[in-house]
């Protein structure tokens, strides 16, 4: 059911997404600059098109009327014969060109990342902090309060809030013994995790976050660096099933809820800003990933003009380029079904 609130949120939601999306297009536009490769266009929105806003050097500014983010259209993408084009520039100029997008989504991930830690403070993973109870849950009736720590599962330690949810998921509808702190005091209680439960409350119906001793901003800049290298490796080494716009708005909303939840010392919007950092630094990765009609597939296609000096005919990569969409289609559509077929997971 749509209410004010929730149409704030979704409307926000969409803002933020297309922003990473336009940051994104904007490493294109400045490495283009940079490198000589003329830019035809720079939207924003995809088309149809509303409006011209304006032009300047020889770009043209445009306004479009799907909200989803924009795009940057450069000269002679497939055509080697149109001087300043993308496709006539050299080898490395359209490496940096591809490379640049991700770049800046990585930039902007390791930023809000960065904001996040300093005002935060570095967290402690496995002091994880109780910030809401959802009355009548499981956890309610096992009589956990908001500011409790949670601290084991059947008597296992738990190292971080990921080991909380995989554990609790996995024994929906199974008695667990939930082991926690109350101030000074050790409880350990028995709770069923929920099998059925609204989608932003979870098996337990637990929000939780981690306590965290204070840093300077140097140690937020590196931690927020370390975080965003964990985060590619874990998405490389161990990637997870794919999650659509529905599985991506509902973890916003969890966040959201998190942040509109007034925990002591903890300045607003830090939640759903560190889940904006994880999409803009996840879109940067995927961007890179050697899929024909992806940054990465098209840098693919260039590397080996480096290596033999002879070009891969333009018509071959768009031909796997059209392929490559197909198959991005498909992996979207599952993606978004799986939404629905297995929802995101929280505590």
């Amino acid at each position: 059911m749509f209410t004010p609130e929730n149409l704030q949120a979704f409307f926000q939601f969409i803002v933020a997404i297309a922003s990473l999306i336009i940051i994104h297009e904007i490493g294109h536009f400045v490495a283009a600059r940079l490198v000589g490769i003329q830019i035809v266009e720079f939207g924003i929105g995809f088309p149809p098109r509303i409006l011209t806003l304006f032009e300047a050097a020889g770009t043209k500014y445009s306004l479009n009327w799907i909200p989803l983010g924009g795009f940057v259209r450069p000269k002679g993408a497939d055509d080697p014969d149109a001087p300043g084009g993308l496709a006539n520039a050299n080898p490395w100029a359209r490496i940096v060109f591809f490379f640049a997008g991700s770049t800046t989504n990585f930039l902007a991930g390791l930023l809000l990342y960065s904001i996040v830690f300093f005002q935060l403070g570095e967290p402690i993973p496995d002091e994880i902090l109780v910030t809401r109870v959802v009355s009548n849950s499981p956890a309610d009736i096992a009589h956990i309060q908001k500011g409790d720590l949670i601290t084991a599962i059947d008597g296992e330690h738990l190292d971080n809030t990921q080991e909380l949810i995989e554990l609790v998921a996995e024994n929906r509808g199974t008695e667990i013994d939930v082991t926690y702190s109350h101030g000074e005091e050790v409880f350990t209680v028995p709770l069923i995790p929920r099998e059925e439960y609204p989608p932003d409350e979870g098996p337990m119906g637990i929000q939780m976050t981690n306590l965290r001793s204070p840093i300077n901003a140097g140690e937020a800049l590196s931690l927020g660096a370390k975080t965003v290298s964990n985060q590619v490796y874990s998405i490389v080494t161990l990637p997870g099933r794919l999650i659509g716009y529905k599985g991506m708005y509902d973890i916003y909303s969890y966040f959201r809820g998190l942040d509109e939840e007034q925990v002591e010392g903890i300045p607003a919007g830090m939640n759903t800003i560190s889940f904006f950092a994880t999409i803009s630094v996840s879109l940067g990765l995927i961007n890179l990933l050697p899929i024909p009609a992806f940054d990465g597939g098209r840098i693919l296609f260039t590397l080996p003009e480096i290596v033999i000096r002879k070009r891969i005919p333009p018509i071959y990569e768009t031909i796997m380029n059209m392929i490559g969409l197909g198959l991005l289609l498909l992996a979207v559509l599952y993606a978004n079904l799986q939404d629905f077929i297995n929802p995101v997971s929280f505590p």
